[in-house]
């Protein structure tokens, strides 16, 4: 990712945008997110209007302070209309990554309803595998062999 053209001060911050600004385009969710009832950009997250910055970034830097053009702001709650100041902290690209690849992992298996295919027991010439890989491997065939002979359990 490209980082952002400048850092982030409440210098930079229209006078217009302030904590009551926020509140008062926002309301408390039963999960003790604080989430933003404005505009969402097309990846889902809150957006503030012609602001170059998304609604959690200037929430950030209203109530916790300064971010540098590396600094971005990671959503602990994972929700990407969070704005409470104390589900946001200042990290880097790869400390995002660290903290939402479990997440995304769970939540690509459970839209997809079933565990990965090469994870689900199969049966093939009448032998029990715990996965499409083991059979491949024990009986020294290919993925088209497997497909076409083996029965998932």
């Amino acid at each position: 990712m490209r980082p952002r053209v400048r850092p982030v001060n409440k210098q930079l911050i229209p006078s217009r945008f302030t904590t009551e600004y926020l509140n008062s385009r926002s309301r408390l969710a039963e999960s003790g997110c604080v989430e933003w009832l404005m505009s969402t950009n097309r990846a889902g997250y809150a957006q503030i209007g012609e602001w170059p910055y998304n609604a959690h970034v200037l929430a950030y830097v209203l109530y916790n302070g300064p971010l540098s053009e590396y600094d971005i702001v990671r959503h602990l709650c994972h929700n990407k209309i969070c704005i409470n100041p104390s589900h946001l902290e200042k990290g880097s690209w790869k400390d995002n990554w660290k903290d939402s690849k479990e997440v995304h992992r769970e939540s690509n298996r459970l839209r997809r309803g079933r565990p990965a295919s090469n994870r689900i027991p199969i049966r093939v010439d009448g032998e029990i595998f715990s996965s499409k890989a083991e059979a491949m491997k024990v009986l020294k065939r290919g993925p088209k062999y497997i497909e076409k002979h083996g029965k998932p359990l």
